[in-house]
């Protein structure tokens, strides 16, 4: 299916948060390779990225939802990142900016622990969103990766996202089925 592009803007920068530590290292290095700005805000994982003038951010049909907002950043040489802005259901969080970086910029060395972090960031983005049954699935998949590895790290990142669903959907089934998960946690 062909993008039928709606709109065309200049973009010179964004602020995206919630970057884990490696995320943060593997996308500074190769955005600062295309000619971006990347600083450190100190909250939260914020991240400051200033892109090269000529940078255009392209929203296209069919591609968002009231919740979830997708463009795609093109930089001058013809990169191209995906941009999410995720609007939470709980008006009382913040809206959630992340790009998505090329495969092989995340998957360097230990591919696997690099998998298992990326799908606790998944699951925070849709806990974020307001996604239950995305972040349960992702919760679940995190916890079998950190435990496949041995990944202390990978645990508990995964057992922050499960904290943050029972805060949120205390009384939800399958919230409380994914507590088995964490049996020697609690």
């Amino acid at each position: 299916m062909k993008e039928v592009l709606i709109q065309s803007v200049p973009l010179s920068d964004i602020v995206i948060s919630h970057v884990s530590e490696h995320y943060a290292s593997s996308m500074k290095r190769y955005l600062e390779s295309l000619g971006c700005r990347v600083t450190y805000w100190g909250e939260r994982g914020k991240y400051h990225i200033q892109f090269p003038e000529g940078t255009t951010e392209n929203t296209y049909a069919g591609q968002s939802t009231r919740r979830t907002h997708r463009t795609i950043v093109t930089l001058p040489g013809g990169t191209r990142l995906i941009k999410f802005v995720l609007v939470p259901l709980n008006d009382t969080y913040p809206v959630y900016c992340t790009l998505v970086l090329p495969n092989e910029v995340l998957f360097g060395p230990n591919k696997q622990t690099t998998r298992v972090e990326i799908i606790n960031q998944q699951a925070k983005t849709a806990i974020v969103s307001g996604d239950m049954e995305q972040g349960s699935a992702y919760v679940q998949a995190g916890v079998t990766g950190a435990k496949t590895l041995g990944s202390q790290r990978r645990y508990n990142e995964a057992y922050d996202n499960f904290k943050q669903m029972a805060l949120l959907w205390p009384q939800e089934k399958r919230v409380k089925e994914l507590r088995e998960l964490f049996v020697e946690r609690l």
